[in-house]
């Protein structure tokens, strides 16, 4: 059996593909493209950039991958100079494409009856939704310890923080973060090819059970609303005690006219 590699690298938060220049005089030939993804295919090997930010090499030696993203960046600087991540090539997630005589996904594989362009474009899409999930599981723990952060200066110095301009800033972070993961992944919405081939859709929904998309997703969701909801109450109890000052300032207001007027009136 013949072993061959799905790689995924991801780069950036997005890749406007309409503005990528330069692609096919120095990769090969575009085979398919869309608002989500350009498909380019040098012999047998594949490339697939999606507008999610990752890129997905297939049947290409692993040696070749940093050449070819770092070509892509420098013959497109304009559009990748502010929005690389950091160590973009340290990030990255592979599984093995065989082929056999049935469909099947396994814990390390999947096995393909052929080399199908729909079949490996799916596959691709899975692995690339797999790797940009890593990112923001990452992201959003480094969000969890930030609002930790909150909670614990709360109960260690028994009051409330102040800083409630950083607090909304927080809740906001967390509320584009969720929209950035909708956006970037099909989480809610099913390609359109599985729906008229059933070896496609058997292919997307067990690839998708291997990397654990819809648990995944629904933890990170989980995390970013208990992370909210922290942050939302210590906002509302610093509202009210902020309110609680205001009021004690203006009965403060009204006894010191009062005792005023009194001393004026006995004197």
């Amino acid at each position: 059996m013949e072993h061959r590699y799905l790689t995924a690298y991801n780069i950036a938060d997005k890749i406007p593909l309409r503005q990528l220049r330069n692609i096919e005089p120095t990769f090969g030939t575009v085979y398919y493209k869309s608002g989500e993804l350009v498909e380019i295919h040098t012999g047998n090997a594949r490339m697939y950039v999606f507008a999610s930010g990752t890129i997905v090499f297939f049947n290409c030696p692993k040696a070749e991958h940093e050449e070819m993203i770092s070509n892509l960046i420098s013959n497109n600087e304009k559009i990748f100079k502010n929005i690389l991540y950091p160590e973009y090539m340290s990030t990255s997630d592979n599984i093995m494409i065989a082929i056999g005589d049935k469909i099947q996904v396994d814990f390390d594989s999947i096995i393909l009856t052929s080399i199908d362009d729909e079949a490996l474009r799916i596959a691709a899409l899975m692995l690339s939704d797999s790797i940009i999930l890593d990112y923001y599981e990452n992201y959003v723990e480094e969000m969890l310890v930030k609002s930790h952060e909150f909670s614990t200066q709360t109960r260690k110095f028994g009051r409330l923080p102040r800083a409630n301009k950083r607090l909304m800033r927080f809740i906001g972070e967390c509320m584009q973060t969720k929209q950035a993961i909708i956006t970037n992944l099909f989480v809610l919405d099913n390609p359109p090819e599985i729906w008229e081939d059933h070896a496609l859709n058997f292919l997307y929904h067990e690839t998708r059970k291997l990397f654990e998309i819809s648990y995944r997703f629904k933890t990170i969701d989980y995390k970013l609303k208990t992370i909210q909801e922290n942050l939302s109450l210590l906002i509302d109890l610093s509202s009210a005690r902020s309110g609680l000052w205001l009021e004690l300032i203006i009965v403060l207001l009204i006894l010191t006219e009062i005792i005023i007027t009194l001393v004026n009136h006995f004197l």
